[in-house]
């Protein structure tokens, strides 16, 4: 089974083309890492792309020339504490920063298991019988990630559908006849797009413990393990 070490930041030593890479980054030949990848080691991540982050002068450069040079690009972090550079690489659609950092611990609270709420307070006020000493179950939250609600096939399937069901539709058989390779590009597509447009508010309840709550616990905002 692999080690999943804690990933911590390093010093950031750009090349001369302006790239820069922790030794963490998994030994593979793709540009992105599947999502999960970074969920199983407790990072959250985020794009910021060459393009649309450096300033106009920097990408009119890089485009009109197209010397793969990003060293004057200095990559926006995003909104929050604690997010460090992964990577700074060069993709086919230009060079691409990966931000990463710890996923904060949030937690949701249960009575019987299965009815959740995401906030000490609002479980307490929901819950006004209980007392110090009653037992109740707390969990981590994890949010959905949204890639999960896309679907190359789907995406595909109305493709074929929509062709078949229009005037050429005696012409398009076997349309799309798409590779593997094609598939997994467009299944990175979708999952950037779903990462990048689409915010998942609800969430599913991992690593639950049941503790008695003590009478401290009924004056804080939180329970800590």
């Amino acid at each position: 089974m692999e080690t999943k070490k804690l990933i911590q930041p390093l010093p950031i030593h750009r090349d001369a083309t302006g790239c820069w890479t922790h030794p963490a980054w998994p030994s593979t030949d793709d540009e992105l890492i599947p999502y999960a990848w970074f969920t199983e080691r407790g990072l959250e991540v985020r794009e910021r792309n060459f393009e649309g982050d450096a300033p106009e002068e920097l990408q009119a450069a890089w485009f009109a020339s197209g010397i793969a040079n990003c060293s004057d690009w200095e990559p926006t972090p995003p909104a929050g504490d604690g997010w460090f550079i992964f990577s700074i690489h060069d993709t086919e659609d230009g060079p691409i920063c990966i931000w990463v950092r710890r996923e904060p611990k949030e937690y949701a609270y249960s009575t019987n298991g299965e009815d959740w709420t995401a906030d000490w307070y609002s479980f307490l006020s929901q819950n006004d019988e209980l007392a110090a000493g009653d037992e109740c179950q707390r969990g981590e939250i994890q949010y959905a990630d949204p890639a999960e609600f896309v679907d190359s096939d789907a995406v595909t399937s109305a493709m074929a559908e929509n062709a078949a069901s229009n005037d050429l539709g005696e012409w398009a058989d076997d349309f799309p006849n798409i590779s593997a390779e094609a598939k997994q590009e467009l299944e990175g597509l979708l999952d950037s797009w779903a990462r990048k447009n689409c915010d998942c508010s609800f969430y599913r309840v991992k690593n639950i413990e049941t503790f008695a709550i003590a009478a401290e616990d009924l004056d804080q905002a939180e329970v800590m393990p």
